[in-house]
Protein backbone atom coordinates (compact mmCIF):
# COMPACT_ATOMS: atom_id res chain seq x y z
CA UNK A 1 0.00 0.00 0.00
CA UNK A 2 1.42 3.26 -0.83
CA UNK A 3 1.12 6.31 2.05
CA UNK A 4 -2.14 6.97 1.39
CA UNK A 5 -3.51 3.57 1.19
CA UNK A 6 -3.59 3.03 -2.76
CA UNK A 7 -2.84 -0.58 -3.57
CA UNK A 8 0.57 -0.59 -5.03
CA UNK A 9 2.45 -3.63 -7.41
CA UNK A 10 5.60 -4.62 -6.20
CA UNK A 11 7.98 -6.99 -7.79
CA UNK A 12 9.23 -9.94 -6.34
CA UNK A 13 11.74 -12.05 -8.48
CA UNK A 14 12.37 -14.57 -6.24
CA UNK A 15 8.85 -15.92 -5.86
CA UNK A 16 7.65 -18.50 -7.24
CA UNK A 17 3.98 -19.62 -8.98
CA UNK A 18 2.25 -21.07 -6.74
CA UNK A 19 0.62 -24.67 -8.27
CA UNK A 20 -1.66 -26.94 -5.51
CA UNK A 21 -2.42 -30.42 -6.62
CA UNK A 22 -5.84 -31.52 -5.27
CA UNK A 23 -6.65 -35.86 -5.28
CA UNK A 24 -10.40 -36.41 -6.01
CA UNK A 25 -12.31 -39.78 -5.57
CA UNK A 26 -14.66 -39.36 -8.68
CA UNK A 27 -16.36 -36.94 -11.13
CA UNK A 28 -19.18 -35.77 -8.81
CA UNK A 29 -16.25 -35.05 -6.49
CA UNK A 30 -14.53 -32.75 -9.12
CA UNK A 31 -18.13 -31.39 -9.46
CA UNK A 32 -18.20 -30.11 -6.08
CA UNK A 33 -14.51 -28.87 -6.06
CA UNK A 34 -15.06 -26.93 -9.72
CA UNK A 35 -18.74 -24.76 -7.90
CA UNK A 36 -16.29 -23.60 -4.94
CA UNK A 37 -13.08 -22.70 -6.83
CA UNK A 38 -13.63 -18.96 -7.90
CA UNK A 39 -13.59 -16.93 -4.72
CA UNK A 40 -12.76 -13.33 -3.97
CA UNK A 41 -9.20 -12.19 -3.86
CA UNK A 42 -8.00 -9.56 -1.79
CA UNK A 43 -5.56 -6.46 -3.12
CA UNK A 44 -4.05 -6.32 0.81
CA UNK A 45 -1.80 -8.91 0.24
CA UNK A 46 -1.44 -12.82 -1.06
CA UNK A 47 -1.08 -13.77 -5.16
CA UNK A 48 -4.05 -12.47 -7.04
CA UNK A 49 -4.52 -16.04 -8.91
CA UNK A 50 -5.00 -19.58 -8.80
CA UNK A 51 -3.82 -22.53 -10.23
CA UNK A 52 -4.95 -26.09 -8.82
CA UNK A 53 -4.32 -29.27 -10.90
CA UNK A 54 -7.14 -31.51 -9.87
CA UNK A 55 -7.34 -35.13 -10.58
CA UNK A 56 -9.77 -38.03 -10.18
CA UNK A 57 -8.58 -41.71 -11.15
CA UNK A 58 -10.00 -41.02 -14.55
CA UNK A 59 -8.80 -37.52 -15.73
CA UNK A 60 -6.60 -34.37 -14.54
CA UNK A 61 -7.83 -30.79 -14.75
CA UNK A 62 -6.15 -27.55 -14.37
CA UNK A 63 -8.23 -25.24 -13.16
CA UNK A 64 -7.31 -21.19 -13.15
CA UNK A 65 -8.75 -17.87 -11.81
CA UNK A 66 -6.74 -14.46 -12.21
CA UNK A 67 -7.69 -11.30 -10.98
CA UNK A 68 -8.83 -8.73 -13.95
CA UNK A 69 -5.96 -6.53 -12.58
CA UNK A 70 -3.25 -8.57 -13.68
CA UNK A 71 -4.81 -11.19 -16.14
CA UNK A 72 -6.35 -10.14 -19.26
CA UNK A 73 -7.98 -11.89 -22.18
CA UNK A 74 -4.66 -11.84 -24.56
CA UNK A 75 -2.53 -13.31 -21.31
CA UNK A 76 -4.80 -16.22 -21.10
CA UNK A 77 -3.67 -16.91 -25.04
CA UNK A 78 -0.58 -16.89 -23.86
CA UNK A 79 -0.69 -19.27 -21.04
CA UNK A 80 -2.76 -21.50 -22.95
CA UNK A 81 0.38 -21.69 -25.88
CA UNK A 82 2.66 -22.64 -22.96
CA UNK A 83 1.04 -25.27 -21.49
CA UNK A 84 0.55 -26.86 -24.67
CA UNK A 85 4.29 -26.21 -25.45
CA UNK A 86 4.89 -27.86 -22.13
CA UNK A 87 2.55 -30.76 -23.22
CA UNK A 88 4.88 -31.34 -26.64
CA UNK A 89 8.09 -31.23 -25.18
CA UNK A 90 9.19 -27.60 -26.42
CA UNK A 91 11.20 -25.63 -24.39
CA UNK A 92 9.42 -22.51 -22.59
CA UNK A 93 10.42 -19.05 -23.09
CA UNK A 94 10.63 -16.99 -20.01
CA UNK A 95 9.04 -13.64 -20.58
CA UNK A 96 11.11 -10.55 -21.40
CA UNK A 97 9.17 -7.78 -21.03
CA UNK A 98 6.39 -7.91 -17.90
CA UNK A 99 3.82 -6.21 -16.50
CA UNK A 100 5.81 -4.22 -14.02
CA UNK A 101 8.24 -2.84 -16.93
CA UNK A 102 5.25 -1.59 -18.60
CA UNK A 103 4.13 0.54 -15.59
CA UNK A 104 7.61 1.52 -15.20
CA UNK A 105 8.13 2.67 -18.54
CA UNK A 106 4.85 4.46 -18.36
CA UNK A 107 5.16 6.21 -15.38
CA UNK A 108 8.18 7.36 -17.09
CA UNK A 109 6.26 8.80 -20.55
CA UNK A 110 3.91 10.33 -18.24
CA UNK A 111 6.70 12.56 -17.25
CA UNK A 112 7.29 13.98 -20.88
CA UNK A 113 6.54 16.08 -23.75
CA UNK A 114 4.26 12.32 -24.81
CA UNK A 115 1.88 12.58 -22.16
CA UNK A 116 1.36 16.41 -23.26
CA UNK A 117 0.50 15.89 -26.58
CA UNK A 118 -1.62 13.09 -25.14
CA UNK A 119 -3.55 14.91 -23.14
CA UNK A 120 -3.92 18.00 -25.62
CA UNK A 121 -5.71 15.07 -28.35
CA UNK A 122 -8.37 13.94 -25.63
CA UNK A 123 -9.24 17.73 -24.62
CA UNK A 124 -9.58 18.63 -27.67
CA UNK A 125 -11.31 15.88 -29.33
CA UNK A 126 -13.84 15.45 -26.53
CA UNK A 127 -13.50 18.09 -24.14
CA UNK A 128 -16.45 20.65 -25.42
CA UNK A 129 -18.66 17.79 -25.89
CA UNK A 130 -22.46 17.79 -24.52
CA UNK A 131 -24.29 14.25 -25.30
CA UNK A 132 -26.91 12.26 -23.63
CA UNK A 133 -26.39 8.93 -25.38
CA UNK A 134 -28.34 6.76 -22.90
CA UNK A 135 -31.47 5.54 -24.10
CA UNK A 136 -33.73 5.85 -20.88
CA UNK A 137 -31.31 8.17 -18.69
CA UNK A 138 -34.12 8.03 -15.56
CA UNK A 139 -34.63 4.37 -15.32
CA UNK A 140 -31.28 3.55 -14.80
CA UNK A 141 -31.33 5.76 -11.36
CA UNK A 142 -34.39 3.52 -9.80
CA UNK A 143 -33.57 0.11 -7.54
CA UNK A 144 -34.52 -2.90 -9.67
CA UNK A 145 -35.55 -0.58 -12.76
CA UNK A 146 -33.49 -0.66 -16.04
CA UNK A 147 -32.09 -4.00 -15.68
CA UNK A 148 -32.01 -6.77 -17.72
CA UNK A 149 -30.44 -8.56 -20.81
CA UNK A 150 -31.66 -8.73 -24.60
CA UNK A 151 -30.09 -10.79 -26.84
CA UNK A 152 -30.46 -11.08 -30.79
CA UNK A 153 -28.84 -12.87 -33.20
CA UNK A 154 -28.05 -10.65 -36.17
CA UNK A 155 -27.89 -13.53 -38.52
CA UNK A 156 -24.94 -12.68 -39.97
CA UNK A 157 -21.95 -14.81 -40.75
CA UNK A 158 -18.46 -13.68 -39.17
CA UNK A 159 -16.85 -14.43 -42.99
CA UNK A 160 -19.89 -11.90 -44.09
CA UNK A 161 -18.78 -9.15 -41.78
CA UNK A 162 -15.20 -9.57 -42.67
CA UNK A 163 -16.00 -9.53 -46.47
CA UNK A 164 -18.28 -6.48 -45.93
CA UNK A 165 -15.52 -4.50 -43.88
CA UNK A 166 -12.81 -5.42 -46.65
CA UNK A 167 -15.05 -3.74 -49.07
CA UNK A 168 -14.78 -0.20 -47.14
CA UNK A 169 -10.92 -1.25 -46.28
CA UNK A 170 -11.64 -1.07 -42.79
CA UNK A 171 -11.72 -3.55 -39.93
CA UNK A 172 -14.80 -5.71 -38.51
CA UNK A 173 -14.47 -3.86 -35.24
CA UNK A 174 -14.51 -0.19 -37.23
CA UNK A 175 -17.93 -1.24 -38.84
CA UNK A 176 -19.26 -2.93 -35.59
CA UNK A 177 -18.54 -0.07 -33.37
CA UNK A 178 -20.50 2.16 -36.22
CA UNK A 179 -23.55 -0.15 -36.08
CA UNK A 180 -23.56 0.43 -32.40
CA UNK A 181 -22.89 4.48 -32.59
CA UNK A 182 -25.97 4.68 -35.10
CA UNK A 183 -28.38 2.19 -32.79
CA UNK A 184 -27.32 4.18 -29.79
CA UNK A 185 -28.48 7.54 -31.80
CA UNK A 186 -31.59 6.01 -33.12
CA UNK A 187 -32.77 5.43 -29.00
CA UNK A 188 -31.77 8.11 -28.09
CA UNK A 189 -33.41 9.93 -30.74
CA UNK A 190 -30.08 11.66 -31.93
CA UNK A 191 -27.60 12.14 -35.24
CA UNK A 192 -24.79 11.72 -32.70
CA UNK A 193 -23.39 8.91 -29.96
CA UNK A 194 -20.90 9.17 -27.00
CA UNK A 195 -19.81 5.85 -25.37
CA UNK A 196 -17.37 4.05 -24.61
CA UNK A 197 -14.86 1.00 -25.85
CA UNK A 198 -11.50 -0.81 -25.03
CA UNK A 199 -8.45 -1.96 -26.63
CA UNK A 200 -6.09 -4.70 -25.70
CA UNK A 201 -3.35 -2.18 -25.04
CA UNK A 202 -0.60 -4.27 -27.14
CA UNK A 203 0.62 -2.19 -29.65
CA UNK A 204 4.29 -2.27 -28.83
CA UNK A 205 5.91 -5.11 -29.79
CA UNK A 206 7.63 -6.38 -26.33
CA UNK A 207 4.49 -6.82 -24.99
CA UNK A 208 2.80 -9.81 -27.44
CA UNK A 209 3.99 -12.51 -24.89
CA UNK A 210 3.77 -10.56 -21.37
CA UNK A 211 0.78 -11.67 -19.11
CA UNK A 212 -0.56 -8.46 -17.31
CA UNK A 213 -3.85 -6.76 -17.39
CA UNK A 214 -2.87 -4.06 -20.49
CA UNK A 215 -6.88 -3.38 -21.71
CA UNK A 216 -7.29 0.26 -22.40
CA UNK A 217 -10.57 1.83 -22.22
CA UNK A 218 -11.25 4.83 -25.00
CA UNK A 219 -14.26 7.42 -25.42
CA UNK A 220 -15.69 6.94 -28.95
CA UNK A 221 -17.92 10.27 -30.35
CA UNK A 222 -19.52 9.50 -33.41
CA UNK A 223 -21.95 11.83 -35.37
CA UNK A 224 -23.33 11.80 -38.86
CA UNK A 225 -26.14 13.22 -40.95
CA UNK A 226 -28.50 12.13 -43.59
CA UNK A 227 -26.17 12.72 -46.20
CA UNK A 228 -22.87 10.55 -44.55
CA UNK A 229 -21.80 7.67 -45.88
CA UNK A 230 -20.57 4.35 -44.40
CA UNK A 231 -17.18 5.32 -45.89
CA UNK A 232 -17.02 8.68 -44.19
CA UNK A 233 -18.46 7.13 -41.32
CA UNK A 234 -16.42 4.28 -40.86
CA UNK A 235 -12.99 6.28 -42.15
CA UNK A 236 -14.04 9.37 -39.23
CA UNK A 237 -14.40 6.17 -36.80
CA UNK A 238 -11.10 4.49 -38.15
CA UNK A 239 -8.97 7.31 -37.93
CA UNK A 240 -10.48 8.87 -34.35
CA UNK A 241 -9.59 5.43 -32.68
CA UNK A 242 -6.24 4.63 -34.36
CA UNK A 243 -5.27 8.34 -32.46
CA UNK A 244 -6.83 7.45 -29.33
CA UNK A 245 -4.87 4.16 -29.32
CA UNK A 246 -2.23 6.25 -29.92
CA UNK A 247 -2.45 8.10 -27.36
CA UNK A 248 -3.72 6.82 -24.50
CA UNK A 249 -1.39 7.14 -21.81
CA UNK A 250 -3.56 9.47 -21.01
CA UNK A 251 -6.24 7.45 -18.82
CA UNK A 252 -9.34 7.29 -19.34
CA UNK A 253 -9.97 8.33 -15.20
CA UNK A 254 -8.22 11.17 -16.35
CA UNK A 255 -10.80 12.15 -19.81
CA UNK A 256 -13.53 11.02 -17.61
CA UNK A 257 -12.07 13.82 -14.39
CA UNK A 258 -11.65 16.21 -17.44
CA UNK A 259 -14.92 16.09 -19.65
CA UNK A 260 -17.54 14.04 -17.78
CA UNK A 261 -17.04 11.02 -20.05
CA UNK A 262 -17.86 7.60 -18.33
CA UNK A 263 -17.78 4.33 -19.47
CA UNK A 264 -21.77 3.76 -17.85
CA UNK A 265 -22.26 3.02 -21.81
CA UNK A 266 -19.57 0.33 -23.21
CA UNK A 267 -19.05 -1.19 -26.41
CA UNK A 268 -16.67 -3.80 -27.49
CA UNK A 269 -16.12 -5.94 -30.55
CA UNK A 270 -14.42 -9.22 -29.83
CA UNK A 271 -14.91 -10.83 -32.95
CA UNK A 272 -11.64 -14.01 -32.66
CA UNK A 273 -12.89 -16.50 -30.79
CA UNK A 274 -10.53 -18.35 -32.38
CA UNK A 275 -7.76 -18.79 -29.24
CA UNK A 276 -4.60 -19.39 -31.89
CA UNK A 277 -2.98 -22.77 -30.51
CA UNK A 278 -3.86 -26.70 -29.87
CA UNK A 279 -3.31 -28.01 -27.26
CA UNK A 280 -2.34 -31.69 -27.06
CA UNK A 281 -2.94 -31.61 -31.15
CA UNK A 282 -6.56 -30.62 -30.84
CA UNK A 283 -7.69 -27.14 -31.57
CA UNK A 284 -9.20 -24.47 -29.27
CA UNK A 285 -12.10 -22.49 -29.28
CA UNK A 286 -13.38 -20.31 -26.83
CA UNK A 287 -17.20 -21.91 -25.61
CA UNK A 288 -18.95 -18.01 -25.75
CA UNK A 289 -16.74 -14.67 -26.80
CA UNK A 290 -19.36 -11.92 -25.47
CA UNK A 291 -18.74 -8.24 -24.85
CA UNK A 292 -19.29 -6.33 -21.44
CA UNK A 293 -22.18 -4.02 -20.87
CA UNK A 294 -24.50 -1.61 -22.61
CA UNK A 295 -23.75 -3.30 -26.23
CA UNK A 296 -22.32 -6.20 -25.64
CA UNK A 297 -21.74 -8.22 -29.23
CA UNK A 298 -21.00 -11.72 -28.81
CA UNK A 299 -19.26 -13.26 -32.32
CA UNK A 300 -19.04 -16.81 -32.77
CA UNK A 301 -17.39 -17.56 -36.23
CA UNK A 302 -17.74 -20.82 -36.10
CA UNK A 303 -21.64 -20.97 -35.64
CA UNK A 304 -24.60 -19.04 -36.30
CA UNK A 305 -23.23 -15.80 -36.40
CA UNK A 306 -22.95 -12.48 -34.80
CA UNK A 307 -24.84 -11.26 -32.13
CA UNK A 308 -26.02 -8.59 -29.64
CA UNK A 309 -26.31 -8.83 -26.25
CA UNK A 310 -27.27 -5.88 -24.30
CA UNK A 311 -27.64 -5.58 -20.77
Amino acid sequence: MSADGIPQMHRNDDAFAEVRVVELDDDAAMATFRASFMQPFGLDGGVLYRLVVARTPGATRLYYDFHHIVFDGTSFGILLRDVSAAYNGMALQPEQWSGCEVAQEEELRRQGPTYQRARDFYQKTFGSLEVESFPIPNALDAPGEGQGELTVNCHLSAEGLEAFAARYHTTANVVATAAFALTVGAYANADEALFATIHNGRGDGRVAHTISMLVKTLPVYATWTADTSPEQLFAALQEQLLASMAYDLYSFAEVSAATGITSDLLFSYQGNTDLGDELRYQRLFAHDARIRNGGRLPHWPHGSGAGVLAH
